[in-house]
């Protein structure tokens, strides 16, 4: 497709508004329909684009709120109530996709040398415990 044109007039005309738009004295709701239109279809590309990271983020700063607002005891009873809820409606085909994922994480992730050590290394920060020199936890070699 070759690129469209506009006469000069009609250019000046929407590089001004542009301008106005970015240095904050234009507002968008006083420019014609035909031009915001413009900006709210790129707008939503922009935002759909951007979905999957921005719902990431959103999941991120969710946890993080859990961590930082409640007890390690109401983590557990709200993932516990999650798991419920979620075991209790899930359908055959949920079933059947979460005993294949439990199996592969099992099979990979949970009995590699490196989750036991990360495991241990939780277990042994969440006691105090380190490998610390002069750390009087510091934990025995095994």
């Amino acid at each position: 497709m070759t690129r469209q044109r506009i006469t000069e007039a009609a250019e000046r005309t929407l590089n001004a508004w542009l301008n106005g738009l970015m240095q904050g004295e234009v507002l968008i709701q006083d420019l014609p329909l035909a031009v915001s239109a413009w900006f709210h279809a790129g707008e939503a590309c922009g935002r759909a684009s951007r979905q999957t990271e921005i719902d990431d983020f959103e999941r991120e700063v969710q946890r993080l709120g859990y961590l930082a607002f409640h007890t390690p005891g109401e983590r557990r009873d709200m993932l516990l109530a999650r798991l419920n809820h979620g075991l209790t409606t899930a359908s055959p085909e949920q079933w059947d996709q979460l005993e294949a994922d439990l199996h592969e994480m099992a099979g990979t992730q949970l009995n590699s040398d490196t989750s036991k050590h990360s495991a241990r290394t939780s277990n042994a920060l969440a006691d105090g415990v380190t490998n610390e020199p002069g750390n009087p936890r510091t934990r025995k070699a095994a």
